[in-house]
């Protein structure tokens, strides 16, 4: 899942099961992390280059578990802010965001004065004074009432155990939105080390984010476990499996070389070098999505023999990368069909395509998004606050669809891939947020057809998508019971010419 960008209860979820707390025993871990904490020092009058970048010193203590952050920036609007989006079902943020979380705010100017600070709701506070150029801060963010309630949403905050902790940037760092590089230092204590998407610099666990955005929408894991790194053309995976046994963990290398190659043959480079993935114990089926990194838990933990899980959960986020952080609809809601139901059906073919499962499985998850998909209540544009599975599906089945017309238009030149490669063209590779009319234009780009007529009846209302005959141009038969149970099959009787177009569609790109 991608999270919205704008504040709202956390109803957009991905989650397949209720949350549920953390057992007991994660409850009464205590993470013996011990560091003094210096005090901030004053800030010198610093040049126009300097002040462009925001310094960070990250310190942790515990029992009960607080974090302390020290730090200064430069100004823009004499406000000091904090992400406003936050998770829906953590009382001590209903009403005020991650700013219940922060205790003794402290700032001051460039002499070490004390500036007077006023709330500004959950998008963090303002200065009451005319603005320094630039300023220091101190606060510290208690994640203690996190523990005490179980870690709820702890793919969409924080997480702990004996030997880690997993936060979401986005709870940790106050900024003034003015910096442009945000250098971060995590004081730990021997044996530890921090684990983030950002390069890294000295002294050690010292990391430069190239951007406030980029610091904030990420993951930080702070860790004293083994990390495996999994490194894919040039891309590098940090692998931290909490919790998890040995069966799974040894699954997640070559699942990842899968599901990264498959994704580059898609649509290239992600455009970054590091990448965090946290894999947490709490059996609440789902992930979280962010600029170089992901949080995720399963519904239960697969046996070494059954891959496609946790494959399929892993390739769907990942390929967020692409679609939702580097292409970006113009409208949030009413193109989320497209960028969760695009990236469901890419990270269906990843699996597909890896050979890790069969086709039979592909024709079963098609079958899954039909029943799905029916369930949906709205046309894919309407969702309003909410999306979930339906909404996934129907979106999956849309991409299919497309894929099945641009094979069947270019015989089987041209794909899906072959329009995503055009919509990143269309939009300056993402430098332009995307509306239909870019779709429109890839699209046509990529094959002949009626698809602004395809676009108005199924996407902008809410006609039923023909899924039979779709089905039939690629060899496949679609059988439904009186329940509404759904089952796809090969068709005996199809055509060469139909069996080579679904041959093609599980071949990975490139072969």
């Amino acid at each position: 899942m991608l999270r919205s960008p704008t504040p709202r209860r956390r109803l957009l979820t991905h989650s397949r099961t209720p949350r549920h707390p953390a057992p007991p025993c994660a409850r009464i871990l205590v993470l013996a992390l011990f560091v003094a904490l210096a005090a901030p020092t004053p800030v010198r009058a610093a040049s126009a280059k300097a002040s462009a970048v925001a310094t960070y010193h990250v310190h942790l203590t515990s029992d009960p578990l607080r974090v302390t952050v020290t730090g200064t920036a430069p100004v823009a609007d004499g406000a000091l802010r904090i992400d406003d989006s936050w998770p829906g079902d953590i009382p001590p943020l209903e009403s005020v965001g991650w700013c219940g979380l922060v205790r003794h705010l402290r700032v001051t100017n460039a002499h070490g004065d004390s500036l007077a600070v006023t709330a500004n709701g959950p998008r963090g506070w303002k200065l009451a004074q005319s603005s320094p150029t630039t300023l220091s801060f101190a606060y510290e963010v208690d994640y203690s009432q996190l523990e005490r309630l179980g870690w709820p949403a702890p793919r969409e905050a924080a997480y702990r155990d004996s030997a880690n902790l997993v936060l979401a940037a986005r709870s940790l760092f106050a900024s003034t939105g003015a910096s442009g590089e945000c250098r971060v230092t995590f004081h730990l204590p021997p044996g530890w080390r921090a684990s983030t998407p950002w390069p890294a610099a000295k002294p050690p666990n010292t990391f430069v984010a190239p951007s406030t955005r980029d610091l904030v929408e990420n993951l930080v894991v702070l860790t004293r476990a083994p990390r495996e790194d999994v490194v894919v053309a040039g891309f590098r995976v940090h692998v931290h499996a909490l919790g998890t046994p040995p069966a799974l963990r040894a699954q997640m290398r070559p699942l990842l070389e899968s599901v990264v190659s498959h994704h580059v043959g898609l649509l290239g480079s992600p455009g970054r070098s590091d990448y965090v993935l946290a894999l947490l114990p709490p059996l609440d089926g789902g992930g979280e999505s962010y600029r170089g990194s992901f949080a995720a838990s399963l519904d239960s933990l697969p046996d070494s023999q059954s891959p496609a899980t946790l494959g399929n959960l892993v390739a769907h986020e990942m390929f967020h990368l692409w679609n939702g952080w580097k292409l970006v609809g113009a409208d949030y809601a009413s193109t989320q069909w497209f960028q969760e139901g695009f990236t469901e059906y890419v990270a269906n073919l990843a699996m597909a395509r890896s050979g890790r499962v069969d086709a039979d499985w592909f024709r079963s998850k098609l079958a899954y998004h039909v029943e799905t998909a029916r369930q949906l209540t709205t046309s894919l544009e309407d969702i309003g606050t909410r999306k979930g599975r339906p909404l996934y599906s129907a979106g999956a089945l849309v991409a299919f669809e497309w894929d099945v017309r641009i094979r069947q238009a270019t015989q089987g030149r041209h794909d899906l891939g072959g329009f995503l490669r055009a919509l990143v063209r269309q939009t300056n590779r993402g430098a332009r947020a995307y509306a239909w009319a870019d779709m429109r234009a890839a699209l046509e780009a990529t094959a002949p057809g009626d698809w602004e007529a395809f676009y108005l009846a199924f996407v902008h209302a809410k006609a039923s998508l023909p899924i039979g005959p779709t089905l039939a141009v690629v060899g496949q038969t679609l059988i439904e019971a009186p329940d509404g149970h759904v089952i796809i099959l090969a068709d005996t009787a199809a055509t060469p010419a139909a069996k080579r177009l679904w041959s093609g569609l599980l071949r990975s790109p490139g072969n």
